[in-house]
């Protein structure tokens, strides 16, 4: 990466009470800034989509989907679905990645009602029914960009929950960042909705299902005596607040 110096000697020559103030503030390389590249229109059809995984370029390096999983969210004022495409694999669906921090391409959609079979257009100007990222390490830092023209066609979720796709998304970055092909999501469940670790030799907790939240169970009948203490079980299936 190309650097460029601030000039500190040159402000510490004509005005030195100026130059320490720089230099408590970081009077440090900085990187330099180069133009962002507009990207071009979406394609209007899924037919100019070639046939495989989602591939392309993500910050100037070559990025191929390898693992693919989405994720509903029920919680009032938090409803989404989330899908996310990563550059590794997994062993299993809903596992660890084989290598952590990954770079990914990831779209959200506001609202948990069921996918549908249909067509969507995003755009940088206008945004779009899905909004459409990616996001990769730099030096230790994330990086994000959410600022794409897309093309989202989607599938109707199967018996198997797998929420298929084809995605074609060109971002406005540095580097003219582009990504197309198909995807093929397993259905995860989020954080909070995983078993609170100990309840599986207890009870077996219910299974969560995507756009369908979960129904609240009914309370057991007071008994004539003592109340009794809440049992072990009902303590650890309580959730933390978000």
């Amino acid at each position: 990466m190309a650097w460029a110096l601030l000039g500190c000697p040159h402000v510490r020559s004509l005005v030195p009470l100026t130059c320490a103030v720089l230099l408590l503030g970081g009077c440090e390389p900085q990187p330099l800034t180069r133009p962002f590249k507009e990207p071009p229109p979406a394609p209007t059809s899924e037919d100019s989509i070639h046939v495989g995984p989602l591939s392309g370029k993500i910050d100037g390096k070559e990025f191929i989907g390898k693992s693919a999983r989405y994720y509903v969210d029920h919680r009032p004022g938090y409803e989404k679905i989330d899908v996310k495409i990563y550059g590794v694999g997994s062993k299993t669906p809903c596992g660890d990645l084989d290598e952590p921090k990954p770079p990914s391409v990831w779209l959200r959609r506001v609202g948990a009602a069921k996918v549908t079979a249909e067509k969507t257009t995003t755009t940088v100007a206008e945004g779009g029914k899905w909004e459409v990222h990616y996001q990769i390490q730099d030096s230790g830092y994330w990086i994000g960009n959410g600022d794409a023209n897309a093309l989202v066609v989607t599938e109707e979720v199967g018996p198997d929950l797998k929420l298929s796709g084809v995605l074609s998304a060109c971002f406005r970055d540095t580097t003219g960042s582009c990504v197309a092909g198909e995807f093929a999501a397993s259905f995860c469940r989020v954080s909070f909705d995983e078993p609170v670790r100990g309840t599986e030799a207890m009870e077996r907790p219910k299974q969560v299902m995507p756009f369908a939240a979960p129904s609240a169970s009914a309370a057991p009948a007071p008994s004539a005596g003592a109340a009794p203490a809440p049992s072990a079980s009902a303590a650890s299936a309580k959730e933390p607040r978000p």
